[in-house]
């Protein structure tokens, strides 16, 4: 029981944080409850609107799934004991956010970065203006006429 408590107190602020920078009107809150089923136990995940609880999966679109996947990725990385390397690498996580909120996940992402001591390498396909702003260094990678990937350093 202990060990439940101490996991919804360290996860469910995190995913709620990242769920607010993203979602800033529609207030989203992230909740975890515990269950014996079959004599083990098991981890409901839910998000919360107005006092009302709502399976993530079946209930919200899937660019809400996206930003709360990646916070419980930071969450659990950061009670893990002993932690790997501070080192995240990711190919297109919020791949079904929707464009107008493309600037508001980099946000997020730079938020909980600095917040949890993370480095994070992010392969997107966002607009450049999107990540420019909140990162740190940017390259783009295309290929070249000669089928070999091109780099330019777009902020460093």
């Amino acid at each position: 029981l202990a060990t439940q408590q101490q996991l919804k107190l360290s996860v469910e602020p995190i995913v709620t944080s990242a769920l607010d920078i993203v979602y800033k009107d529609k207030a989203y809150g992230f909740e975890v409850d515990f269950e014996v089923k079959r004599d083990k136990t098991e981890a409901s995940l839910y998000f919360t609107r107005n006092g009302n609880r709502f399976n993530p999966l079946l209930s919200s679109g899937f660019g809400a799934v996206d930003v709360a996947a990646f916070a419980l990725r930071l969450a659990l990385w950061n009670i893990s004991k002993p932690q790997s390397r501070p080192v995240f690498l990711l190919d297109e996580p919020f791949k079904h956010v929707s464009e107008d909120l493309q600037e508001s996940v980099m946000e997020m992402v730079s938020t909980l970065s600095k917040k949890l001591g993370l480095q994070i390498l992010l392969i997107t396909h966002n607009k450049e203006t999107d990540v420019i702003q909140h990162s740190d260094k940017v390259f783009r990678v295309g290929l070249g006429s000669d089928f070999i990937s091109k780099v330019k350093v777009v902020k460093e």
